[in-house]
């Protein structure tokens, strides 16, 4: 099985030309993984962001609560993507 890194890296090239060394240091990235059990929230409104996200398996989708209290959501992740790449320079969600 390929490391968090090397998928993130593998992605990311997918997308046009990656020089070799960003590569390698994109695939040399360690990592967490985690189980998320369905209908987690993986990051809400008002945190203060402290990782990235590479999903591995599975569907993650980007929400709000409207003011009716229905949900609308806004985007799906599948496996590969990495939607939030920008969280860690961000100050707050």
């Amino acid at each position: 099985m390929m490391s968090v890194g090397e998928t993130l890296a593998r992605h990311l090239a997918s997308f046009g030309e990656m020089p070799a060394a960003d590569f390698a240091a994109v695939a040399a990235l360690e990592a967490e993984v985690r189980d998320v059990p369905r209908q987690t929230d993986v990051l809400r409104n008002g945190d203060q962001p402290t990782h990235v996200v590479v999903v591995l398996s599975g569907l993650l989708h980007r929400y709000t609560i409207g003011a009716e209290g229905k949900r609308q959501i806004h985007s799906f992740y599948l496996p590969n993507e990495s939607p939030s790449l920008e969280t860690l320079y961000i100050d707050y969600m």
